[in-house]
């Protein structure tokens, strides 16, 4: 049952308002410029970015989508094993995933499938694929065990497996299109892949050349294009009583060849890539490889204890404001995530910092804070499907408590798991931020996501392989946590 209460539209408030002023604040002081000048060549950007997004979407709809029918209405050997790989390339950094690909493929005949407008379209479904999957597979789950085993019996394996497809193309279509709103200001792969979007144009604009009104004039237009879709983006999705874990076991599932041959490719292509890390790291001898990657992992472990609390956090708001917020409250959680990433920390650079005591400012607030509003929306969508996954019944039961008895008693602790699980994800996407972090990292604090963007602005060499295999490795822990605690979810729904 959702529930419109005043806390947490409160809630919400309190997330976005001060952003909201601070870009107030500079706005009336923005200088001049020559904003028409930078521009000019608009259409080509626009239109460029429409593609590479739409494409990318596209691609991510359709293989998440089909991988996601075939893991639910099949049974797939090494299922468990599977899921982390499954789930690496939206967890791990676009940093990692690109430094990967381009590596693996840079001395072959291939090298064209990771440059240019291609390059990116495919490296955009690659990373999106998963948050297709995970939404497919969570649907399917939710379909009853009576009516699963009945279509089963009762239809031939293909039109058994087109019932499944036709039930998942409702939520793959939202995710496809929240993927390509996702997909419409990210400025790493399409900086990576050697293009202009309107998110490299934006912040070009705001850090290097142009002005800051030109900068803003690029987000409007970003905006122009994303608002249209929000709101069907923005609706939640029904995925009913689903468990937290990518589809269920189903002992009468047949077999399928195809089906298996998907699966295990999904799974081999990020494990392909994380050796070809692994061997590059090894350039040098093992002895080196070892010092190096023990730096940037305990580089790693002193931003947990800062990442992990703002995951959590971050996680539970997401959950409480999405208890009580109807469409538009999700939209506008969801506005920093379609616009460029760099804005949240611009906006706090020139419209926050010079009110806040510079004992703050210098401290990491100003990063936890554009990382938050920056996933804010990722939060609030998390939190929701948290809330679906706890069976109508029950939540219609728990309709006749007191409101905060309700949520506190009864709808926190049962969705804990699915909180947990979503913190998870939030810290594994915080571990890879680098579009805002290298706006506002702290003086003399080493970000290893932000000093591998740096790396690579000059080379790719047995360094940045080190790196990358200690961001794949610590994201690689959180993905095996998800999993883990989208197992006992789904031992608590199935029991």
């Amino acid at each position: 049952m959702q529930e419109r209460d005043l806390g947490a539209r409160l809630l919400l408030t309190l997330a976005l308002a001060p952003f909201a002023l601070a870009a107030g604040i500079w706005l009336l002081d923005l200088e001049g410029g020559e904003g028409g000048a930078g521009l000019r060549g608009a259409a080509e950007v626009l239109l460029r970015t429409i593609v590479v997004s739409a494409g990318g979407a596209a691609a991510a709809t359709i293989a998440g989508g089909a991988l996601g029918v075939a893991i639910a209405g099949h049974r797939i050997p090494l299922r468990g094993a599977c899921a982390p790989l499954w789930l690496a390339p939206f967890l791990l950094p676009s940093v990692v995933v690109t430094t990967g690909a381009q590596s693996w493929l840079s001395d072959g005949p291939l090298v064209a499938l990771v440059r240019g407008e291609l390059g990116a379209v495919l490296l955009h479904g690659v990373q999106l694929a998963p948050l297709v999957l995970w939404g497919v597979a969570r649907s399917l789950a939710a379909i009853p065990a009576a009516e699963l085993h009945s279509a089963r019996v009762l239809l031939a394996p293909a039109l058994a497996t087109r019932l499944l497809a036709g039930r998942a193309a409702p939520v793959a279509l939202r995710l496809g299109t929240l993927s390509f709103l996702l997909l419409l200001p990210r400025i790493e792969v399409s900086a990576y892949t050697g293009i202009e979007t309107i998110g490299t144009r934006a912040l070009a604009a705001f850090t290097a050349a142009g002005s800051d009104l030109e900068g803003w004039l690029w987000c409007a237009l970003c905006l122009a294009v994303a608002a249209p879709l929000l709101p069907f983006a923005a609706a939640p999705l029904a995925v009913g009583a689903a468990p937290a874990g990518l589809g269920r076991r189903d002992p009468i599932a047949p077999r399928s060849f195809v089906a298996t041959s998907l699966a295990l490719a999904a799974a081999l292509l990020p494990l392909a890539g994380l050796v070809g890390l692994a061997i590059d790291a090894l350039g040098e001898g093992i002895a080196p490889a070892r010092g190096e990657s023990a730096r940037w992992l305990a580089a790693l472990a002193t931003e947990l204890p800062r990442l992990i609390p703002l995951a959590i956090a971050l996680a539970l708001a997401g959950w409480r404001i999405s208890l009580g917020v109807g469409r538009v409250g999700i939209a506008l959680a969801a506005l920093p995530l379609v616009l460029p990433g760099c804005l949240p920390a611009l906006i706090l650079v020139e419209g926050a910092l010079p009110w806040i005591p510079r004992s703050l400012a210098a401290g990491t607030l100003p990063l936890d804070l554009a990382q938050a509003v920056r996933f804010l929306g990722v939060a609030v969508l998390l939190g929701r499907l948290a809330d679906r996954s706890l069976p109508t019944a029950e939540r219609a039961a728990a309709a006749l408590l007191p409101p905060a008895r309700r949520r506190f008693r009864v709808l926190l602790p049962r969705a804990a798991g699915a909180i947990a699980a979503a913190a998870a994800l939030l810290a594994a996407l915080l571990i890879g931020e680098v579009e805002s972090a290298a706006l506002v990292v702290p003086p003399g604090r080493l970000l290893p996501a932000v000093e591998l963007h740096q790396l690579l602005h000059y080379r790719y060499d047995v360094q940045a392989a080190r790196l990358s295999l200690a961001l794949g490795a610590v994201s690689g822990i959180l993905v095996l946590l998800v999993g883990r605690v989208g197992r006992e979810r789904r031992g608590e729904a199935e029991g």
